[in-house]
C-alpha cells in the first residue's frame, strides 16, 4: 500500500520547519518523549489524530478550521463539504 502525504501533513511539516523545530522538539512539546509520531504524520504513514488538532494548531500557529478541513478531506471527503 502506497503512503500518500496529505495537504494536512504538509501543512504541519511546513509550519514546523518554518519555526525551526525538529520532530523530536514538537513531540516533547506535545508531551511525548519521541518525535516519530510527528514523522509518521508528516510522511503519510499515519493520519493526524482529531484530538491533536487544537494543540498542533496552537503550537504551530495554524488555523484549526483549515487543518480540520484537510484532515476530513483525507478521512471523510463526503463530510468535509460541510466544514
Amino acid at each position: 500500500m502506497k503512503k500518500t502525504v496529505s495537504k494536512a501533513s504538509r501543512m504541519i511539516r511546513d509550519a514546523r520547519v518554518k519555526k525551526g523545530w525538529t520532530q523530536l522538539q514538537i513531540g516533547k512539546m506535545m508531551g511525548h518523549n519521541y518525535g516519530n509520531f510527528i514523522g509518521m504524520i508528516e510522511s503519510g504513514a499515519s493520519q493526524v489524530p482529531f484530538d491533536m488538532i487544537p494543540q498542533l494548531c496552537s503550537l504551530l500557529d495554524l488555523d484549526p478550521k483549515k487543518l480540520l478541513r484537510e484532515v476530513m478531506l483525507c478521512r471523510h471527503p463526503e463530510l468535509a463539504k460541510y466544514l
